[in-house]
């Protein structure tokens, strides 16, 4: 569906159908690191070699790049460059997942029903508040992030600062990810979920007292103990916590 989006965004012209096009896409890609992180944490289940915060720490490497070169050639280039990368990241996404669940063949679908849903959260009602406690969490992030390039621009930036202020996060992120692994050897991984919350809470209000363009990138350095500490670690501890 991302990528139907974001082709069919190239030649349509109407306002309204941009908007809902742009809605559904943005839609589907929040959806889809849900999507990734349940594969992959079942993959880890079966018994396969996954190392998560790695492929997730890969992702932001990919993330800073791309972010990186599309900011600054918004500046020479018109808008329509988004979806043309939107389009073809799509399409080797549909390959790659495609190629991976061919070589990842796993058990056979489990049975879900309604009553067996039901039933999990009254067994476990604490993950109820855990996942209120994501919503919130996701709400702050993402609203910096849809935002940013209007952030930028009030604080005196434009698009070629906002690529840089998305690549630096981005980059950030690979020490926590890749080290993950390691911070799990000095405490355990609900400690880490309940240090992230602080630095989600001090990103913003670096972002919000920052003067210029340039303290916002300062602000950014709050970022990897924020958003990629929680990416990682809560994963982590929904795997460890929850019945297989």
């Amino acid at each position: 569906l991302a990528f139907c989006c974001a082709v069919l965004l190239l030649p349509v012209k109407g306002i309204w159908l941009i908007v809902g096009l742009f809605a559904l896409a943005a839609v589907c890609n929040q959806i889809l690191p849900g999507f990734a992180n349940a594969m992959g944490t079942d993959c880890a289940r079966q018994g396969y070699a996954v190392n998560f915060s790695m492929a997730r720490g890969v992702g932001s490497a990919a993330f800073s790049l791309c972010t990186l070169l599309v900011g600054g050639l918004l500046e020479r280039v018109a808008l329509w460059l988004i979806p043309l990368v939107s389009g073809i990241f799509g399409a080797g996404l549909l390959l790659f997942t495609t190629l991976f669940a061919r070589l990842t063949p796993g058990k056979e679908p489990m049975e879900e029903k309604a009553e067996k849903s039901l039933g999990f959260f009254q067994e476990t009602p604490w993950f109820i508040l855990f996942l209120a406690g994501c919503v919130c969490l996701f709400l702050s992030h993402q609203t910096l992030g849809n935002y940013m390039y209007q952030i930028t621009v009030y604080k005196g930036g434009g698009k070629a600062e906002q690529g840089m202020i998305q690549s630096l996060a981005a980059i950030l992120e690979l020490p926590v990810m890749f080290g993950f692994g390691l911070l799990l050897k000095k405490r355990p991984c609900g400690w880490w979920l309940r240090l992230s919350p602080l630095f989600f809470v001090l990103r913003s209000l670096g972002m919000l007292l920052a003067p210029n363009a340039h303290w916002l990138l300062a602000a950014q350095l709050l970022h990897p103990m924020g958003f990629a500490l929680y990416t990682v670690a809560s994963v982590a501890f929904a795997a460890e916590a929850l019945p297989a």
